[in-house]
């Protein structure tokens, strides 16, 4: 019933509203008419003549600025031509003018002398700067030369510094020339060119541009970078500036968009500037203001569609103001009420609906309430989960996965969305796990999404239902790897100490005996020539005996340390110098990178250097057949890192895993001790040494400090 007159009593149906509705839109179209008309006839015109006045005052503007620039090149070229010390043959002479004529001008980022056969003898800036040894063939060098007047060059490309200007003036010596400077302004880098330069974009969006050319038609400045050095000779206003012209004409379409260009015509420097503004920039404020005469019609007819409107709408609108509130209701919108309606029976309705209406909404509150409340609940049940550091997974009875934290995800370098509707065993990080646990922890070794093996320990419980059915597993899995680490360090430490503490009492007791032989073995030399061989080896085995002992004191006494603030650069390449013959005498390259950024660090410098003598050492004789040996020094987030890469034969995973443990070496003669020398050294240092190796591919030893070092 409220539907079907809802649907009746519809405004728009009216008789009043469409006979005054049509009276007024008649009289909006006549003027309308007569406004569009004298816009298409006059705008235009309008637009086109403000956009020549931009472009030409754009143009000038660049044409002044370029006068100044020729003014400073003028008495830049007087000034040359009068410093008497541009004829000289001294380099050092000829390379501090060149110094000082860079300074003079701020428009010179490099200078070069040639002389009359374009050999260059002297350039600036030394450094980052290659300029080719003779100068001959090019242009700017050969028509300076033949008019021995000043020339400025087109623009060149430079492969080190993109597009240039080249300013070649000549030195004159009664009257011929002898000598040939040229100024070089890199256009791109020349911030102060850049500046004076300034092209422009202007026009709706910036769409306009203004910019520079030579006498070829090559781009000298322009608002888009790239562009500098591009060959614009085909522009039809470039191709009258190359004829002297300067004035305003239309151009073509190019990439499907007309042109108004302004040119003017630069004679002081046989230069020509462009602006150029899109046809349809120019035309912009009269579309525009077209468009808004349409939307201003379409405005004007909707509210006069709503003021003709009121009368009939003021009829139905009680009843339609319930049918639309009741029909929203229907729909799902719980909050719409109607405002009173003080009219019989309609009002009464009208008053019970907002009753009901409120009744809804309270109810709705209530739940939504409760509902806010368990998702915060749950919300934090999950979030205590997820800061938990243990691995927490559950399993139902299929093998799926029901439930992970995000510790677990991140430890496979997933989310945890990813898990949903996943199996256990599509997921490979159980390796192994240790038999023969009663406890109720079992430990079982991991995989990370880095392909890291973790030692974790591992509790499950089953989760049953009400029917005493497996439902699911939980899983915590805790993370042991650094306490079985330090465990075992604590182990090789114990064993490191007895070792040490034997190492001592054995080398006191041998140390004095291998003195009294070495005495008796120099008597006998003298005494017996004919077994002087045989002494030389024994000589020889003593003193490596000795070399051992003196480790085993090391080992056995640690040494007073003595810290000093230390150039670690400086320090190194005093060990590359001391190790230089050797590594020659084994055809050995020494690489070195250092980072000039190194912080001081406070370490004792002969233990260090003993320990950098241990590394070079051993990886100059891992290469008996030569190679290289690469030395990098570098500042890092976490600290400063040295690194030695040796391209030797390697090491086995097997040999790796002892590296560092006394009377183990991989040397037919070695001892094992310099390393674990070099260890107790480093960690006395608060520092780190890490070695990595692989067969066939070289060593790699890493030496670290932390920053606070």
């Amino acid at each position: 019933m409220i539907r079907s007159l809802g649907e009746k009593m519809k405004w728009y149906k009216s008789y009043i509203f469409w006979r005054i509705f049509l009276i007024n839109l008649a009289v909006i179209f006549t003027v309308l008419f007569f406004v569009f008309t004298a816009s298409r006839i006059l705008l235009p015109d309008i637009s086109q003549n403000i956009y020549q006045e931009i472009t030409d005052r754009n143009a000038k503007r660049i044409k002044e600025k370029i006068s100044v620039v020729a003014d400073d090149m003028s008495t830049l070229v007087v000034y040359v031509q009068s410093r008497k010390e541009l004829q000289s043959t001294d380099p050092n002479v000829l390379s501090k003018e060149l110094d000082m004529l860079s300074n003079v001008s701020s428009f010179v980022d490099s200078t070069l002398i040639a002389d009359k056969d374009g050999n260059v003898q002297s350039f600036f800036p030394r450094e980052g700067h290659h300029p080719p040894e003779n100068v001959k063939d090019q242009i700017y060098f050969q028509r300076t030369f033949e008019t021995k007047q000043p020339y400025v060059s087109d623009v060149l490309n430079m492969s080190s510094h993109g597009p240039v200007i080249v300013y070649s003036v000549p030195i004159l010596v009664d009257g011929e020339v002898s000598h040939v400077v040229n100024l070089t302004l890199w256009i791109k880098e020349n911030r102060n060119f850049q500046t004076i330069f300034q092209t422009y974009k202007f026009g709706h969006e910036e769409a306009g541009s203004a910019f520079i050319v030579d006498h070829q038609g090559k781009v000298i400045s322009h608002p888009d970078v790239k562009q500098i050095g591009k060959d614009m000779s085909g522009h039809p206003a470039v191709q009258k500036l190359k004829r002297h012209e300067s004035g305003y004409i239309g151009v073509p379409a190019e990439e499907d968009v007309d042109y108004f260009s302004s040119f003017e015509y630069v004679p002081l420097m046989d230069w020509g500037i462009v602006a150029e503004v899109p046809k349809e920039d120019v035309y912009y404020q009269y579309h525009l203001f077209m468009k808004s005469l349409w939307v201003m019609s379409i405005f004007i007819i909707f509210v006069l569609s709503a003021l003709t409107a009121l009368y009939a709408q003021d009829l139905i609108k009680p009843i339609r103001r319930l049918y639309t509130a009741m029909d929203l209701m229907a729909k799902g919108n719980d909050q719409q009420t109607v405002s009173p309606i003080v009219k019989g029976e309609i009002g009464v309705l009208s008053t019970r609906f907002n009753e009901m209406v409120e009744h809804m909404q309270s109810s709705k509150l209530s739940l939504q309430r409760k509902e806010e409340e368990l998702r915060q609940q749950k919300g934090f049940f999950r979030t205590v989960i997820d800061m938990n550091p243990s691995y927490i997974y559950a399993v139902d009875g299929k093998g799926y996965f029901t439930f992970v934290n995000q510790s677990f995800a991140s430890f496979l370098g997933r989310d945890v969305a990813d898990f949903e509707g996943k199996e256990l065993s599509d997921f490979s990080f159980k390796q192994e796990q240790e038999v023969g646990q009663t406890n109720p922890f079992i430990r079982e070794m991991f995989i990370n999404s880095k392909g890291e093996m973790r030692h974790v320990e591992t509790a499950h419980l089953p989760i049953f239902s009400a029917l005493n059915q497996l439902e699911q597993t939980l899983y915590v899995s805790t993370d042991i790897t650094e306490r079985i680490q330090a465990e075992e360090w604590i182990r090789t430490s114990e064993k490191l100490t007895i070792v040490g503490e034997l190492a001592a009492g054995v080398a006191h007791e041998i140390r004095n005996p291998l003195t009294s032989i070495k005495g008796f073995v120099q008597l006998m030399k003298e005494d017996s020539p004919e077994k002087q061989p045989y002494l030389e080896v024994i000589d020889s085995e003593i003193e490596r005996m000795s070399a051992i002992v003196n480790e085993f004191l090391v080992l056995g006494k640690p040494q007073a340390m003595k810290f000093q603030p230390t150039n670690m650069n400086k320090l190194i390449q005093e060990v590359i110098t001391l190790l230089a013959a050797q590594a020659n005498m084994n055809g050995v390259q020494i690489k070195q990178e250092f980072s000039l950024r190194l912080p001081i660090i406070y370490c004792d410098q002969n233990q260090m250097k003993q320990v950098f003598i241990n590394i070079l050492k051993n990886a100059i004789e891992a290469m008996p057949n030569g190679g290289q040996v690469d030395i990098e020094t570098k500042l890092t987030e976490s600290g400063v890192v040295f690194t030695f890469k040796d391209e030797g034969i390697g090491i086995s995973e097997e040999r790796l895993a002892r590296i560092g443990e006394p009377f183990y070496s991989t040397k037919e003669k070695g001892t094992g001790l310099g390393l674990m020398v070099s260890y107790r050294i480093v960690e006395a240092h608060n520092a780190h040494m890490n070695i990595t190796s692989e067969l066939g591919k070289g060593t790699v030893v890493e030496v670290a400090f932390p920053l606070n070092q």
